[in-house]
């Protein structure tokens, strides 16, 4: 029984209902202790908070000290999250101790919740089984021919999914070639594109695998969720969310065939490729005329009509990195210096820039001299040490074309070496 204090402040429209995180903090305990650390060889549950990004407001299933958090049920405690950290779906290190953090509110239904959950909880662990995170790029998704052959992937590997042997493995061949060609037209792109699928697609695959449904659900359940892949607005961020899990479960499904057990997540590493474990387990090797094969192949995925819509597409992304450019780029701008930098954004929007770095529509950047808040660009250069959003409003030094700017006490702006742009310094 929580006491009426805690329902009070807990039960507000902008804070978290205690009750119902309890529950889901029980959910978490009970879903990982029935994994019992089959999955990598290590438990995943541990210390894990819910945020909600408009209050601040934190919640968490074990005390943190640090944080001045109070215990209002047998497994919450409750607090605000620290003003340097941004709420997000992620792992974060807080004082010696490694958290997952899941944004409130969760979803409803059981099932997405369980994944998500999952999801966070093996970033948390990832460092633990040899599969630390990084941020690598691939720019190469948002060109046309990118787009195009991710998608023939996609569709072949939604096939996959849904078929029984042996057309499971005719499929998941048509998926490998259609990747060893693109890859073959992005020389470098192999190597990142894997990297991804160890860093996110595990994680999703961890989420998948863990949701609570029967194997064969789980596949179909992944084949309906890749239908809506062409809908999302960029590539390169979240390609791995399904790409990951769909090779996870070919490998676990093939691999538990032919010889009745799985072993492939062992010596898993950030240079593996499960593409390459693929293609060992069902000796695939990409023909010579990949590029003739992989193009008599697509037709009957509609390559056709895939094309046409991605020169259409691309005509539009054209008019919009010109725009980003003119606005981001070319100036005038303010310029972010990035020493402690937290941010969130939507992988499901980021949008490449070349060399000049990535712009994400919708970001919130916390660094030592305060917060940012972005609405309509965000350019984030390579190096990740700087930031640009266009330059101030006359008179109005907080606030520009889509951004708002919370400053610390000690930091201003000033302008920058070239003519009308600005930057933060330290008073």
């Amino acid at each position: 029984m929580l006491p009426v204090f805690a329902l009070a402040l807990l039960q507000s429209p902008s804070a978290i209902d205690a009750q119902l995180a309890s529950r889901y903090f029980h959910e978490a305990e009970w879903i990982a202790d029935e994994d019992h650390g089959r999955l990598w060889g290590t438990p995943l549950n541990g210390p894990m908070i819910f945020a909600d990004y408009a209050s601040h407001t934190v919640v968490a299933n074990q005390d943190a000290p640090a944080m001045g958090l109070k215990r209002v049920a047998e497994n919450v405690w409750v607090g605000s999250l620290p003003a340097q950290l941004t709420v997000s779906n992620t792992a974060i290190d807080w004082h010696g101790t490694k958290w997952t953090m899941v944004a409130w509110p969760l979803p409803t239904n059981r099932v997405e919740r369980a994944r998500l959950m999952m999801h966070e909880l093996f970033h948390r662990i990832q460092d633990k089984v040899g599969l630390p995170p990084a941020i690598v790029k691939n720019n190469q998704l948002d060109t046309l021919q990118g787009r195009l052959w991710l998608q023939l992937e996609i569709k072949a590997l939604r096939q996959a999914m849904l078929a029984e042997e042996p057309e499971r493995t005719g499929y998941a061949r048509k998926a490998l070639l259609f990747r060893s060609y693109r890859q073959s037209l992005f020389p470098g792109s192999k190597k990142t594109e894997d990297r991804m699928e160890v860093h996110e697609g595990m994680a999703e695959f961890t989420g998948m695998m863990l949701r609570g449904t029967w194997e064969p659900e789980t596949r179909y359940g992944l084949a309906y969720r890749m239908l809506s892949f062409p809908q999302k607005k960029s590539f390169p961020s979240s390609f791995a969310y399904e790409t990951g899990p769909a090779y996870g479960l070919l490998l676990d499904v093939v691999e538990a065939i032919k010889f009745d057990k799985i072993t492939w997540r062992k010596g898993l590493g950030p240079s593996s490729s499960l593409t390459d474990k693929l293609a060992a387990l069902i000796a695939y090797q990409a023909p010579s005329n990949r590029g003739a094969a992989a193009k008599h192949e697509a037709k009957s995925f509609g390559y056709d009509s895939l094309l046409a819509s991605e020169i259409k597409r691309d005509r539009v992304r054209a008019k919009q990195e010109a725009d980003y450019r003119a606005r981001l780029v070319n100036g005038p701008v303010l310029i972010l210096p990035l020493n402690d930098l937290n941010y969130t954004y939507d992988p499901n929007e980021v949008f490449p820039l070349g060399e000049l770095g990535s712009v994400f529509p919708h970001s919130t950047v916390i660094d030592q001299w305060g917060k940012l808040d972005a609405s309509n660009g965000l350019l984030l250069a390579p190096d990740m040490h700087r930031a640009f959003v266009p330059a101030p409003k006359p008179g109005s030094p907080n606030a520009g074309d889509g951004w708002t700017l919370e400053l610390k006490p000690g930091w201003k702006l000033v302008p920058a070496p070239r003519p009308g742009d600005y930057t933060l310094v330290k008073e």
